[in-house]
This record gives C-alpha cells, structure tokens and sequence, in this order.
C-alpha cells in the first residue's frame, strides 16, 4: 500500500470519526446500532458453534456406544472361536494323536488319522460360516493335517495358514492372512506331563462372519470401519472392495497409547475405537470432521438471513429512536448551559416518564437542592453540637454522688455508684481491639453489683476460674451482653434463687469462657432458629439491621480470629442456658498464639 493512499484513508477514518463527535443524533444513532447488532452477531455465532457441538458431543456419544458395543460381540465371538480350539486341544483323540511320538517317514495308523479327521470334520461342518479350514500341527513329524471344503488334506507344512514356527505361549495368538477376507487364530499343544511343545491348531476365520456386526456400526456412506493389528497396519476394511483408506499416523499413535476413553479428533477425522482379540486388533471407525461442518450449513446461511433482516430493522429503528431522543436531549442541555453560566432558572415542562423526563426532573431541583443543602448542612452542625456530652463530665458527677452517699452513710448508693462509674471508666478507656480477660471479669463484677442491689438476695455467682487465664487476651465487652442476656431472658419468668456460673479453661490453643445459667432456657425449636441466625455468613450478619448482642459478638470473633472461633450454645427448656466463647489462645505477655 503506497503513503498516499495510506494518507487518504486515515483522513477519510479522522473525518468518519469527527462528524460522529460533533452530532448527539450520529453518537445515539451508532451507539444504538452497536448495541442491537454486535449482540445479534455474537449470538448467531455463538448459536451455530453451539449447534456443532450438540451435532459433535451427539456423533461422539453414540458412536461410543456403538462401537464398545460391538467391540464387545466380536469378542464374545472370538471366544467362542477360541472355545473350538480349547475344546480340540482337549478331545481325547486329539491328544491321543498329539502324545504318540510320530517321526516325519513314519506312517500314521489309517483308524487314528481317520479318527482324527473325523473329529476336526465335525467341528468344521457345525461351523461353516465362521471358518473356512481347520489345521492341527504335529511337530515332530512336521506335517499338518487339514480340513478345507469338506476336503482332508495332510501338508508338509506348506500352505499353512499358522505361522508354526512362532508357536509358543498359552493364549490364543492371531495373525492376518494375505487373505484380506481371512485372519488366522491358533494355540500351541503342550504335552500334559513334561509340558514339551507337541504342535499347534490353528483356525483360519473368515470376516464375513462379523458382517452383520459391522454393518450396524456404520452410518452413512463417508463413514470409514477398518480392523487394525497391534502394529497398526490395517488388515481389513469391511465391506469396501480396492485399496484400504489409510489411517492418519496421529491416530495410530494415540490408538497404541491405549487411552482409555476410545475416542480421538484429529484434523480429518472424529476416530472411534475399540481394542478386541486381546488388544491383538482394534476396530476403529472413521468420521470425516466435515460431516459436522456440512450439517450445519442450513443452520449457518439460516443464521446469516436472519441477522442480515434485524440488522436492516435495527437500522431503521435506530434513525426513528435517535431522531426522537435528540430534540429534547439537546433542549435540556442548553437549559443546563443557561443556568451554569447566567446562575439563573429557566423553566423546562417535565411532563414525560422516560429518562429524558427525569433529567428535566433533576434539573428543576438544581436550584432548589443548593439551598436545601446549605440548609441542612447547618442544621446537622448545630445537632452535632446539642449532642455532645463530655463522659469525663458524667464519670466525675458521679463520683461526686458518691462522695455525698459517704457522706450521708449510705453504702449500698456508694457502691452502685462505685460500680457505674467504674464501668463507664472502662468503656472510656477500651480503645484497642483486645484486652485482657481479669478486666473483662471486673466489668461483668461491677454489673452484677447493680444486678444484686436490684434483686437483692436472687443472685448467686459461681467462679471456676483458671489462674493462667486471666492474661489471657479477649475482645472488650464480648461477656457483660451474654450476662445480660441471662437476666433479660432467662431469669424473667424464674421462680427461686438465680445462679449464674463462669468458667474458664485455658487449653494449649485454646480458651473457653462458659457463661451459664439455670434460667427457663430455650426450647428446641428457639435454639435452632438461633443457631441458625448464628451460622450465618460473617456479612449476612453485619449488615443485618437487627440488634441481637450473641450475633454480633459472634460475628466480631470470627471476623477478627476465624471460622473456627465463635460462640458455642447449648440450652434445656426449664434448665436453663450455657453460651461457650471459644478463642485462641493469645497471651498478654506473649501477644500471640501461645
């Protein structure tokens, strides 16, 4: 491509995209056109990939299935082949005739050998449509006594169909004939004492007998069914005169590897097969990767007409749409310019309920709302202000009623008073995200003290605990709510004396505070409604707008230590409570897991 013509299209590109800046109608027209016609191009695509590979996953599980299916049967008829041999092998006469020692020049007695014949004859008629001759190798005479169309023969070892050198191993052995119609099937005999090599019978089969089974494989004329040995040569191509079809070596290749899933796509062909005989040969069958392709052309140029008439509408649809939107867009932009440069109001109708209608909306209340926000920012300062308390102020007032309790000689104030104040000192004081467990037990002490003046002699407080525990380190105010709880909940409706009972245990990585109480307890259906509020995601919780203390304690220990740290309930209707605060095991002297 030459400079000038490179020049000439970027400035018709630079003058393509500038008539586009300068206009709403061209902006709206084009944003429009991409957003009508890129979904329906992507869609189409996406719909005719996803057709081929219906049409593909569709070809691939039913010939899976076919093709293990009849890998199968051809094995079932293969062991009835071998079931013929085995059943030679192991006939009276046979090895009779096997175990006599027979030199090449020695003539075999006429009722023995017609005896022999007779029984190779008996299973070659009963069998004619499996096999075309019957062999049976005497190694130490080196002759081969035959059965072919109906005809008794007895070789020199020439015309063999087995290769009787090669005999040896105590499984079925198979090999291709230059017969492309025939393969050969043959064992070795052992002699019964000694095991010393005595011969072979050999079969040679006919594929026509697998016929039936091959037919029902393939599916339409480009389908391919080949039997390959185990060196991957293709020894028969059922049902198709003239030259095999020659397999692609990749496919070869991934057949020796014996994968498991029998089924490979190379470039040319989906390739389905089964190893049968032992893994000795494999029925593969070849699918033309065209087939899916040519499949879905009426699905593509379907496609094709289809989007080509909604792009055509959506063309005509985006000039009346952009015609229509522009007036009013471009009427309120000049208000806008208006009131920002004159900072005066200019009156625009808001009659209409589309985006447009609330634009104009937005824009009457511009004037209106910088008013409203001068407003409203000096009403919140002046709330700001008639809220601040100083708690400096409130603990010192009421460490002076309790100076005055003194005073007067009335203990029981002083000491609720001492215990108010000190309360409100700790709130004031927590200012980190742990503290140490003693304080944490002095708070819940100062509680209680309120608690005993207001019941008088209901409570009664059980300790047990654990020396090493009281450095041990806790989130602030995670056990005053559960005591409270007691009280709100449990102790509200119980008769006879109140017990609360704190625990601690210090574990090597862990420490349980137990907070119990022999109130009314929980029923079941209470208890596993929350326990289910509890298991909860951590979010679910925080930003669930109910006020519940057990839920947001439980959600501070978990965010703050893990989903294995938490809060632990256990309830009896009529027995009462016990709530376990599982933590690790942190230290105020070591400030880490201990």
């Amino acid at each position: 491509m030459s400079n000038r013509l490179r020049l000439k299209l970027l400035a018709a590109f630079q003058s393509f995209i500038q008539s586009f800046s300068s206009s709403i109608k061209r902006k709206l027209f084009l944003v429009m056109m991409l957003l009508t016609c890129l979904p329906l191009i992507v869609l189409t695509v996406v719909a005719i990939r996803n057709a081929e590979d219906r049409l593909e996953s569709e070809i691939t599980r039913s010939n899976l299935s076919k093709i293990e299916w009849t890998g199968s049967f051809v094995d079932d008829q293969i062991q009835v082949l071998d079931q013929i041999l085995f059943s030679l092998m192991n006939d009276q006469a046979v090895s009779t005739f096997m175990d006599a020692a027979q030199k090449p020049d020695d003539p075999v007695e006429f009722p023995v050998q017609n005896n022999l014949f007779d029984k190779l004859s008996a299973q070659y008629v009963s069998n004619l449509k499996s096999f075309d001759e019957i062999q049976l190798f005497k190694k130490d005479a080196g002759k081969v006594y035959a059965i072919r169309s109906g005809e008794e023969r007895i070789l020199n070892d020439q015309g063999s169909v087995a290769p009787w050198n090669a005999l040896g191993g105590r499984k079925a052995a198979f090999i291709a004939d230059p017969d492309p119609g025939h393969f050969t099937m043959y064992r070795s005999i052992y002699r019964f004492i000694g095991l010393d090599l005595e011969g072979g019978i050999a079969l040679q089969v006919n594929w026509s007998m697998f016929n039936p089974l091959f037919e029902s494989l393939k599916s339409g004329d480009s389908a391919k069914i080949l039997i390959l040995d185990d060196t991957g040569k293709v020894v028969l191509e059922p049902m198709v005169s003239g030259a095999a079809t020659a397999v692609p070596e990749d496919i070869i290749t991934r057949i020796h590897g014996h994968s498991g899933d029998h089924f490979y796509k190379s470039g040319k062909y989906y390739a389905f097969y089964q190893p049968f005989a032992g893994g000795k040969m494999t029925l593969v069958k070849l699918i033309p990767t065209s087939v899916v392709s040519e499949s879905g052309k009426n699905t593509i140029w379907f496609s094709i007409w289809i989007v080509s008439i909604l792009i055509v509408v959506s063309i005509l649809f985006s000039i009346i749409v952009s015609n229509k939107a522009t007036a009013p867009i471009l009427k309120l932009v000049r208000a806008i310019t208006w009131t920002e440069e004159t900072n005066s109001e200019i009156y625009i109708g808001h009659d209409r309920q589309d985006e447009i209608g609330l634009l104009e909306q937005k824009y009457a209340q511009i004037i209106k709302s910088r008013y409203q926000i001068h407003i409203e920012k000096r009403t919140a300062q002046l709330k700001a202000l008639q809220a601040q308390i100083n708690p400096h102020f409130l603990h010192n007032t009421l460490q002076s009623i309790g100076a005055m309790a003194v005073v007067k000689d009335v203990p029981d104030i002083y000491h609720i008073i001492q215990a108010m104040s000190s309360n409100l000192r700790y709130t004031m004081k927590v200012g980190g995200d742990l503290v140490e467990l003693k304080q944490e037990f002095e708070h819940i002490r100062n509680y209680l003290v309120i608690q005993k003046f207001r019941f008088k002699d209901k409570i009664t407080l059980e300790w047990e605990d654990d020396s090493a525990a009281g450095s041990g380190l806790i989130p602030p105010l995670s056990l005053q709510p559960i005591v409270e709880n007691a009280f709100e909940h449990g102790f509200r409706n119980k008769r006879g004396g109140w017990v609360i009972r704190i625990k601690t245990t210090w574990e090597p990585d862990k420490l349980r505070i137990e907070i119990a109480d022999n109130g009314t307890g929980m029923s079941e259906q209470s208890e596993f409604e929350l326990k289910e509020r509890l298991s909860r995601n951590i979010e679910d919780i925080i930003e669930s707008k109910e006020s519940m203390a057990l839920s947001n304690i439980h959600a501070r220990m978990k965010t703050q230590f893990g989903s294995e740290f938490g809060l632990e309930i256990e309830s009896e209707w009529q027995s009462g409570t016990r709530v376990t605060l599982v933590l690790p095991n942190l230290s105020a002297q070591g400030g880490g897991f201990s």
